[in-house]
């Protein structure tokens, strides 16, 4: 009986400087559908268009995934189907860990991918099992911050957003006039307008009486 062929993700030299790259370059995507509120994964890589031959070396070594344009002059690898995720994928980091915290950020990808492949395997979709992804992806997204700046709109309704920047506003407002107030050098904005301009001082003028003839 022959040996079975290694993989070439397998393989130390492009297994541990992979893991370092995508530390550095990778993603670990997971979203919810808005239509009908199923969760999709993935993985991907987005690099500068002209270094092309690393994502297509890349690409080569795991047999799967496929090559798109990205945003301006990016060019993206992405890995969708579950079954490669799953068997491949979770496999490579396994045996080659990240030490991010993009670490922690595939222990929680790990059980969506697992779950989404044991629904597909069993063609029913699970209360429970739904629960449980629903609970990994929310955590999911306290750990990278998708609650901060940018990654925030993706989540929020325009009138949350709105509310949000607002009450930010003001808190901003409110901490100028205190800091006004509490500064010896600067009169309270309110209190400026109030206050008389001061005299114009010239020099002193001497009076001299002159006697009536």
């Amino acid at each position: 009986m022959s040996e079975p062929t290694e993989h070439k993700w397998a393989r130390p030299d492009f297994g541990l400087w992979f893991s370092g790259f995508f530390d550095g370059e990778g993603h670990f995507g997971a979203v919810r559908r808005t239509k009908d509120r199923s969760i999709i994964t993935s993985l991907q890589i987005g690099i500068r268009d002209d270094d092309y031959a690393t994502l297509e070396r890349i690409q080569g070594h795991f047999g799967c995934g496929k090559l798109h344009a990205g945003e301006k002059d990016k060019l993206r690898w992405s890995i969708q189907n579950v079954d490669d995720l799953y068997n491949v994928v979770i496999p490579f980091f396994e045996m080659f860990p990240l030490y991010t915290k993009k670490r922690q950020e595939f222990l929680l990808w790990k059980e969506l991918v697992r779950e989404l492949y044991l629904q597909k395997q069993a063609r029913v979709v699970d209360p429970e099992r739904r629960s449980r992804m629903n609970g990994a992806l929310d955590s999911l997204r306290k750990i990278r911050g998708y609650y901060e700046k940018g990654f925030r709109k993706k989540f929020e309704s325009r009138a949350e957003l709105r509310a949000r920047r607002a009450k930010q506003e003001n808190a901003e407002k409110a901490k100028k006039i205190l800091r006004s107030a509490d500064s010896p050098s600067s009169p309270h904005p309110n209190l400026v307008a109030s206050q008389p301009p001061p005299q114009a001082q010239g020099p002193a003028h001497q009076v001299t009486q002159v006697d009536a003839c």
